[in-house]
């Protein structure tokens, strides 16, 4: 699906062209920096001291771990439904990834969360796949009691809430993403977040802030001599952003709010027409939680594998193309599916995937559109069943 670009997004990329500085240190002051402008942005929306921005989110879940102290040895608890990027993170980390069952409504689920936590266990990388979002202030509460640092995998929450706060400011550092189907589009691209002194100046060091060009970020300068002393202590992964990237971004940060009722009006819109099929199960949500719903995770119910595969094909004979996570053999959001480390089993989880379907939501979408669409599967569903 092509990208629409707005006007004021191609007017600044062209901008920085001109300007001729692509590279984030090449200026003498962090205001001369597109990159450092859209960070200082960046942490106003969210509301963290720091915010640090890369190459890509997973970037940031790496350089996240390391800044707090993960490393061979550590176990670090995962969701089961995530993306093959969370668990990447973890082995990149050189520590071992746990997966935890999610519950009905595809969040982590908290009990399995307490059964998983062992003495090797270093920390949870929280993401909140699709943009669900668990009871955070029991997972906050477990972690906390049991020792587990929390880093936030938010590439699919930004702009949701809970209580009333962004996501990416319950745990020590969270990453977002800019890549293309999130709330931000910029292609790559992706920011982390901290209000610690100590993992943003690790952080900030990992990703490539060589000599003494930590000196043209904002919010540093409090920081100096703990950066002063970590210069060439570290070593230098080359995962910054540049001005071009960051240029993409910074005019859509203001249009947020805007996409996120659009998203949540358009995912009522639609949730309210398919809660009509006793086979279909939307999930639900704490009334904490604010989401920012560009997309639709759909339980088919009551149908054997036959009837699922005719779901399937009725839709798309009726021009709307859908898929089972669980039917598709390479499917990245499968964890049976990765076999770069040995993944422990979450039935629970596999079960689950494997009824179902996976909805984007995107922008241009208009309620017409979603009448559609709900038609579909409504007819598609109930014929199938028939």
């Amino acid at each position: 699906m092509r990208t629409i670009i707005a006007d004021d997004v191609i007017a600044s990329v062209v901008n920085t062209l001109r300007g001729g500085r692509l590279y984030r240190y090449d200026c003498d002051h962090p205001e001369e920096s597109v990159v450092a402008r859209l960070e200082q942005q960046f942490a106003g929306l969210i509301g963290t001291r720091y915010a640090l921005a890369l190459n890509s989110c997973s970037s940031g879940l790496f350089l996240a771990l390391l800044a707090c102290g993960v490393g061979a040895g550590d176990e670090v608890l995962v969701p089961a439904f995530t993306f093959i990027a969370v668990p990447s993170a973890v082995i990149h980390a050189q520590a071992t990834p746990v997966l935890v069952d999610v519950t009905d409504d595809y969040a982590i689920d908290c009990e399995d969360l307490e059964r998983k936590i062992t003495s090797r266990t270093r920390c949870l990388l929280l993401s909140y796949m699709r943009g669900h979002v668990p009871d955070l202030d029991r997972l906050l509460e477990t972690c906390r009691r049991r020792g587990v640092e929390v880093v936030e995998d938010v590439a699919h929450g930004l702009g949701a809430h809970w209580g009333g706060m962004p996501l990416g400011r319950f745990g020590r550092a969270a990453a977002f993403s800019f890549q293309s189907h999130k709330l931000v589009d910029a292609g790559e691209g992706g920011m982390l977040v901290t209000d610690d002194p100590a993992v943003n100046s690790k952080a900030m060091l990992l990703a490539g802030c060589t000599e003494g060009n930590w000196r043209k970020h904002f919010a540093t300068h409090g920081d100096a001599d703990t950066l002063d002393s970590l210069v060439n202590a570290l070593p230098a992964y080359g995962l910054r952003m540049s001005n071009l990237t960051a240029a993409t971004v910074i005019p859509q940060l203001e249009r947020v709010e805007e996409r996120v009722q659009r998203h949540n009006a358009n995912y009522a819109h639609l949730a309210a027409l398919l809660s009509e099929s006793p086979h279909l199960r939307v999930p639900r949500s704490s009334p904490k939680v604010r989401p920012a719903a560009d997309n639709m995770q759909l339980e088919v119910r009551g149908l054997g594998p036959d009837q699922l595969l005719r779901f399937l094909a009725l839709a798309e004979a009726k021009g709307i193309e859908l898929g089972i996570y669980g039917l598709d053999s390479d499917n990245a959001r499968c964890y049976w599916n990765w076999t770069f480390f040995r993944a422990n089993d979450c039935p629970r989880t596999r079960a689950l995937l494997s009824r179902t379907v996976d909805i984007h939501l995107p922008l241009w979408l208009e309620k017409s559109h979603l009448d559609v669409v709900g038609a579909v599967i409504l007819d598609s569903v109930a014929e199938a069943c028939a």
